[in-house]
């Protein structure tokens, strides 16, 4: 019986193995694209939330930062500097236009302004850091991101096929498993079952597959990164800087306020946002 038992293991290894691959190939094997080149503005009018899962099939936390830069540039906020501290100064107290995520990001920072009304570099900081208030923030994120991954509504990425297949894979390496215990086997291999059992399931939901269009889309994206990282310097409108500066936070391009903002105020409000995003280790 162990004979038979090792040659069935090894044949379920082997298919395992081999279907992995098969499942690589139709849930996660990009569709072929012509390259794309000289995109210098941006592809198409993605909102910073649309453009995360279309990059990285989640909301990141960029967005949040995102969205906090982008409730400056349409009025929401003034800033203002004193000698040691960067203010902002609620402008525009009606909600009109907002999404949802954008209304929860406004509650959010209402709840730490001072007397005046008036919130500071230091304040949003405080709000963020993971020693003083983790909890707080943590649950404010997590309610806040919740929100902003329903109103992405486009659909990116292809159903994955072969849901079930995995789920016989599955139940038939338990089923070794279980013979290999019961019947006092006590083959490695059988222990060894373990891992593709626990794997599987990982792998299936790991991989994922953009839509032909969305292919062309995603790649049109990173040639517009490109771009912003080779340019050194930009002459854009305030709509249009705050909108680069957004998207490119994004996309993950370095140094890029650097290259489009004489004030230093974005170029702090980031660095305080990742820093304290990171310390709290959302991602």
């Amino acid at each position: 019986m162990t004979e038979i038992y090792g040659l069935l293991l090894i044949t379920y290894y082997v298919f395992t193995v081999g279907f992995m691959f098969f499942l690589y190939y139709k849930n996660g094997l990009s569709h072929p694209i012509e390259e794309q080149t000289g995109v210098e503005t941006p592809p198409s009018a993605l909102t910073y939330s649309e453009l995360s899962v279309l990059l990285y099939n989640k909301i990141i936390p960029s967005v949040f930062i995102c969205t906090v830069i982008d409730l400056i540039s349409k009025n929401f906020f003034i800033v203002e500097k004193t000698d040691k501290e960067y203010y902002l100064i609620p402008a525009n107290i009606t909600y009109k236009g907002l999404t949802n995520s954008e209304k929860y990001v406004l509650e959010m920072l209402s709840r730490i302004r001072d007397d005046k009304g008036s919130l500071s570099l230091t304040q949003i900081f405080n709000y963020c850091d993971s020693k003083k208030n983790k909890d707080g923030f943590s649950i404010d994120y997590g309610v806040w991101k919740k929100i902003a991954r329903k109103e992405v509504t486009k659909k990116f990425y292809e159903e994955k096929k072969f849901y079930n297949a995995v789920n016989i894979i599955v139940f038939i390496g338990v089923v070794f498993l279980i013979i290999n215990l019961l019947f006092g086997l006590n083959t490695i291999a059988g222990f060894i079952l373990i891992i593709p059992i626990a794997a599987l399931p990982q792998y299936f939901n790991m991989l994922n597959k953009r839509t032909k269009e969305s292919n062309i889309e995603y790649n049109k994206w990173l040639c517009f990164k490109d771009y912003l990282e080779k340019t050194s310097s930009f002459s854009l409108s305030r709509t249009d800087t705050f909108k680069y500066l957004s998207y490119g936070i994004i996309l993950d391009v370095e140094s890029l306020s650097n290259k489009i903002f004489k004030t230093d105020f974005i170029k702090y409000l980031h660095k305080a946002l990742c820093k304290c995003i990171s310390a709290i280790g959302i991602k």
